[in-house]
């Protein structure tokens, strides 16, 4: 399986002069969880590395997950979104 972002692309994210020290919301969603080998969020956040990029930013970062053609978890990602925004 490949992902969209790996964790290079996601550390410059973070390290950005007009991001690393503003307290913005990062959603990633992690999609397709109604198939059988779908990634589980464990298995996302050590691929990306996301611990040790949470200590690097004020971001506030996560992962959530859902169901793309059934619309399962949407609202909770765009709810993460939302409340997190300043």
């Amino acid at each position: 399986m490949r992902f969209s972002v790996d964790e290079e692309n996601l550390q410059a994210l973070v390290e950005h002069p007009d991001l690393k020290y503003r307290k913005i919301p990062l959603v990633i969603i992690l999609n397709k969880q109604d198939k059988e080998n779908a990634f589980h969020k464990a298995e996302l956040r050590d691929f990306l590395g996301l611990e040790k990029l949470k200590t690097q930013t004020k971001m506030s970062i996560t992962i959530r997950e859902c169901k793309g053609k059934e619309g399962a978890g949407f609202n909770e990602c765009l709810s993460y979104f939302t409340d997190h925004l300043v």
